[in-house]
């Protein structure tokens, strides 16, 4: 960042940054190359904010680095934000603008791509337990799916399981799907809401895109 000010400015103390998921870390400011102490007053899975040492309107044109970790989901994924007063709760937040804050660096855009995915669509599957036990205790019940999406719009989505015969037993409801994070959970019923027998089963997310379909599967147990 780098801030231009101009007569009527006031300077600010605060910067809000607006991030596709909850970042990982927020590892360092610096201004003008030093490191500054920095105080994290708010990280959620909208972004984050940060109290920086004051820039008063003496400091225009003086370069502020924030660097911290966070997931892109889609091309072109806008990190927005915002500067501000924290000691002027009710003033008006001056939004960043898209500049050549730095002359060293290629690119003046908000924006990140995503380069080298090909067309991949799906990140990530995770899910959590790995063996579970539905037997209505309300312990270790549901097993918790998680996963990340590349680079889509509106498309559908199923998670599917099977036995190891190769016979699909049940499925959740994925819905269409656009670019993200999701979550979803599996009580261990087949279609029919029966639970099923102890065993190995495999769970398959499947997303049907325009140029291909994305498979990605784990293994989860049942036990009783």
């Amino acid at each position: 960042l780098r801030p231009v000010f101009n007569a009527r400015d006031l300077g600010f103390d605060s910067i809000a940054i607006d991030t596709p998921s909850r970042p990982g870390s927020i590892d360092a400011v610096r201004i003008d190359g030093e490191d500054v102490s920095f105080e994290l007053r708010r990280i959620d899975d909208r972004g984050f904010e940060l109290g920086i040492p004051r820039i008063a309107t003496t400091r225009t044109g003086d370069r502020i680095e924030v660097e911290f970790h966070a997931e892109v989901f889609q091309f072109g994924t806008l990190f927005s934000g915002q500067v501000f007063d924290s000691e002027k709760p009710y003033e008006v937040r001056q939004s960043l603008t898209a500049g050549d804050a730095n002359p060293l660096v290629d690119g003046d855009r908000l924006s990140v791509d995503l380069l080298e995915l090909g067309q991949q669509s799906i990140k990530a599957l995770r899910i959590e337990p790995a063996l579970f036990t539905p037997n209505g205790d309300g312990i270790n019940d549901l097993v918790r799916v998680e996963y990340d999406l590349l680079n889509v719009k509106a498309v559908p989505v199923a998670i599917e399981i099977f036995d190891l015969v190769g016979r699909k037993v049940g499925s959740i409801d994925g819905g269409k799907r656009e670019s993200g994070r999701f979550r979803a959970t599996w009580d261990g019923r087949d279609h029919n809401g029966k639970l099923l027998a102890a065993g190995i089963y495999m769970m398959r997310l499947v997303v049907e895109t325009d140029q291909q379909k994305g498979v990605a599967q784990r293994v989860v147990g049942v036990a009783y």
